[in-house]
């Protein structure tokens, strides 16, 4: 089974291929993700940064039993505990075949807690699904942070964070903000043959600019990566405090890039106040 990488606040890994993110949650200190396929939920993923330990088998054991209440499961009338082993520093728990079962770790040194819940337990969903997805767990807590997610990838210092995502069918934009209000835009487009229609890759993304209201200045031909694409300079009115109320333009760039084996575009757009420090891109855009 071919695997893809995903990347969020402090977690890092490889998940299913066919499973696509349906739920997500921007709050770094509480929140969850949750994952889909064809033939429905097959995990949701929780963190939370705490003040204290935590008990992890407590927690999980009430969070299953809560659960058998919430189904009214004769299984709770003679449920006590749930049998765990070790997986990739995560400890593995679980119940009875067709039951939702559960890995927890929680990283003393940060006071991070990270619970997933799968549906469906059997030995052979845990062996050939769930143990690679927890062996390949690593903390996501260094200075220059990894995300991914909506199969768009990008690295980013710790202080930045996601602050919206933009998710349609086949296109999808993840917003981050840093220091000094500095934003930027990691964008994946698809079907580009169809949307750049008989037109140019800057008639399409320059006219996309203008659509969310910024004003393009100049226009250069770049590669990135060895792919061929567009660098431009951009405006925008700024957005917050007096900067809005006074009409001032923050300045940045918006680079489009096109790759051709997968049939998608890809953007790297930064823009913000005067001092707000710029990113290189081959920094956030790696290989």
């Amino acid at each position: 089974m071919s695997n893809q990488r995903i990347a969020w606040h402090y977690f890092k890994g490889m998940i299913p291929n066919d499973w696509e993110c349906t739920n997500f949650n921007l709050d770094p200190k509480k929140g969850r993700i949750q994952f889909s396929n064809r033939h429905g939920i097959q995990a949701t993923f929780h963190w939370q940064v705490t003040k204290h330990a935590v008990d992890e088998l407590r927690m999980i054991t009430e969070v299953h039993r809560r659960h058998l209440e919430r189904l009214d499961d004769k299984r709770l009338l003679d449920f006590n505990e749930l049998q765990h082993r070790n997986r990739g520093g995560f400890i593995f728990a679980y119940d009875l075949p067709g039951q939702i079962c559960h890995a927890t770790y929680f990283i003393k040194e940060h006071n991070i807690h990270f619970h997933w819940i799968f549906p469906n337990y059997t030995e052979e969903r845990a062996r050939d699904i769930l143990d690679p997805i927890l062996n390949t767990f690593a903390a996501n807590v260094e200075d220059i942070r990894e995300w991914g997610l909506f199969n768009i990838y990008g690295y980013l210092p710790r202080e930045y964070g996601p602050v919206e995502i933009e998710a349609v069918p086949a296109n999808v934009s993840i917003i981050f903000e840093g220091p000094k209000h500095h934003h930027v835009y990691l964008r994946r487009f698809g079907m580009p043959d169809l949307l750049i229609g008989g037109s140019t890759l800057f008639g399409f993304y320059g006219n996309y600019q203008k659509k969310i209201k910024r004003r393009v200045m100049a226009k250069r031909e770049v590669t990135v990566h060895g792919m061929e694409g567009l660098e431009l300079e951009i405006e925008q009115r700024g957005e917050y405090a007096m900067e809005k109320l006074a009409g001032k333009w923050w300045k940045g760039t918006a680079t489009i890039w096109r790759n051709v084996e997968e049939q998608r575009m890809y953007c790297f757009e930064q823009i913000g106040p005067k001092n707000a420090p710029p990113l290189e891109l081959t920094d956030v855009i790696r290989t």
